[in-house]
């Protein structure tokens, strides 16, 4: 299918293919591109494209490679774009993970050892009370949880699907202690009741309206509990690397601490895509609930 779609720098008509195309060279990998889908992957390749253009300057008109290279400081923070070595969907589609999850397994017990050990804690703060959060769109999951059973999560003929609606649904990764997942949605509520804002400069922000504008509530799930506050940072660098700055809402890249800070791109990547294999686990096993501003 053909649709036109409009941007102040020109005017493009793009196929489904050449839209995935796109998307996928902007840093994001797009789910299944249908009817009830197509309008979200639109806005998200305008906003990639305007994010793009003004991180990393010049033209996009028609298909064109993006520079993955250093940015500018944002808020006197260090944010680089990473391009990944290899392709997180044909990890947990291929035979490198589900058939071997030996690799990623240990990178994910290295962590957890070093972590545990008190004299490796660089704020000496052992408190285990942080954990880490993702925030997911209802709108492309479509309770995936409830069209599945854990029990077949490793076999070939669902986790394709599974894997790939579920990586596109992210749109968010933060670590944090207590409320502060709802902190994010407080915001939102504030601006649109008290302010009565209806559109935000905030991605984060914005794409809570979009999900509440459309009858819909923010899917925030709690992954990685009782963990201390390294290990917390550690994690969500992980999964935001092995997503991709670009597809989240995130403004900046997370920090790893202690020994994964000096591991190999390629690990670090690794232990990112486990982590969000376990979150998928997690999430088809619990299920979903959502956020609407009536709940907040």
């Amino acid at each position: 299918m053909w649709y036109r779609t409009d941007y102040k720098e020109n005017s493009v008509k793009f196929s489904d293919s050449t839209l995935r195309e796109e998307l996928r060279r902007l840093g994001f990998n797009a789910g299944p591109i249908v009817d009830s889908t197509r309008s979200l992957y639109v806005k998200k390749l305008a906003t990639l494209k305007r994010k793009s253009k003004s991180e990393y300057g010049g033209s996009f008109s028609g298909v064109t490679e993006l520079a993955y290279k250093p940015l500018k400081a944002k808020q006197q923070q260090r944010k680089i774009c990473k391009a990944p070595r290899f392709n997180i969907q044909d990890c947990l589609s291929g035979a490198d993970l589900t058939q071997d999850l030996k690799p990623y397994i240990q990178l994910e017990e290295k962590t957890r050892a070093y972590f545990g050990d008190p004299r490796n804690n660089s704020t000496n703060n052992t408190t285990k009370k942080s954990f880490t959060y993702l925030f997911l769109d209802p709108r492309i999951t479509k309770n995936l949880s409830d069209e599945t059973k854990i029990q077949n999560i490793t076999k070939n003929q669902n986790i394709n699907r599974q894997w790939e609606t579920f990586i596109n649904s992210i749109f968010y990764v933060g670590k944090g202690t207590n409320g502060r997942p709802y902190k994010h949605l407080e915001e939102a509520l504030s601006l649109r009741k008290d302010k009565g804002y209806k559109t935000s400069k905030d991605e984060k922000i914005q794409r809570i309206f979009d999900i509440w504008d459309d009858d819909k509530g923010v899917i925030c799930q709690h992954v990685f509990h009782n963990v201390i506050q390294d290990e917390a940072f550690t994690y969500e660098a992980a999964m935001i690397d092995a997503l991709g700055i670009n597809r989240l809402t995130n403004i900046k890249l997370g920090s790893y601490k202690g020994i994964v800070k000096s591991w190999r791109e390629e690990e670090q990547l690794k232990l990112g895509v486990y982590l969000l294999y376990k979150a998928l686990n997690n999430y088809l096993n619990e299920g979903e609930r959502q956020l609407r501003p009536d709940d907040i």
